[in-house]
């Protein structure tokens, strides 16, 4: 972030966005062009169950 030079408001959204889980869409491309689609569905399942600790975290972060 300081090397980026945001201000307040971008460093907290920086931090939110950064404990987001990944997106479903990466599922599908994976599954529509046969590249470990098994591999992909863990992967989302695991980052939207550690999102329910770091989303929280990260608003912890970005707006204390």
């Amino acid at each position: 972030s300081p090397l980026l030079q945001l201000d307040s408001n971008q460093h907290a959204l920086l931090i939110l966005f950064g404990a987001l889980p990944p997106a479903v869409l990466n599922f599908l491309m994976a599954e529509l062009y046969q590249q470990e689609p098994e591999s992909m569905a863990s992967i989302v399942l695991i980052g939207n169950l550690a999102s329910l600790l770091f989303v929280p975290l990260g608003l912890v972060l970005a707006l204390g």
